[in-house]
């Protein structure tokens, strides 16, 4: 195991199968609450690898369950590897995340911004929380209001986000995971890229 994504449905139960690894009872004496197994799993798998990361990156949609929070923020509580572990729930989709980056590029993406806006009743840059994880026909489907934007192109998805200001994500992700996310990244993640010799 040496590729540096893997899957949650595709990589992870097999893997675990392969390894002979379980991951089942309580944390703290509390039982798990939702996906805590699923990632204490997913865990002890990359504990596993002959060649562990210096860090663990856990993202996921949460798709409307915020109590997923809980389940992860469980199994990262109790792991003992002494790896930093971030936690990115994307509410309600990821797609609400990259609308958080979205900057209409033109006046044709401008009105097609300001023509959703006024079919949801809301920005969708703004308070993309609003939306959903309906599949497309829902009108406030986060898939949807995405491809309308951006009409199915990735590319034009990825420049949202490599453009994207830290400041406007923060603000536009308040409520849809990714200014916690990005806190994380900036609590855990960054200190290892720090020139300056740490404690030990």
């Amino acid at each position: 195991m040496d590729d540096p994504y893997m899957d949650w449905i595709k990589d992870v139960k097999s893997l675990a199968g392969r390894l002979g690894v379980r991951a089942h009872g309580h944390f703290d004496g509390a039982p798990a609450a939702l996906e805590a197994g699923a990632v204490r799993r997913a865990l002890l798998v990359i504990h596993a690898s002959p060649d562990p990361p210096d860090a663990i990156v856990l993202l996921r949609d949460d798709d409307g369950e915020r109590r997923r929070r809980v389940g992860f923020e469980q199994a990262r509580n109790a792991d003992n590897s002494g790896k930093p572990i971030v936690i990115g729930l994307a509410h309600t989709k990821r797609e609400c995340w990259v609308l958080a980056a979205y900057s209409p590029k033109d006046t044709s993406e401008q009105q097609c911004v300001t023509d959703l806006g006024r079919e949801l009743g809301f920005n969708p840059l703004e308070h993309s929380e609003y939306l959903t994880a309906k599949h497309d026909h829902d009108k406030r489907s986060a898939k949807r209001v995405l491809a309308l934007l951006t009409a199915h192109d990735v590319e034009r998805e990825n420049k949202s986000c490599a453009i994207a200001d830290p400041v406007l994500l923060k603000s536009r992700g308040k409520h849809n995971g990714l200014a916690e996310y990005i806190d994380e990244i900036e609590e855990r993640l960054v200190p290892l890229f720090d020139p300056r010799p740490r404690n030990t």
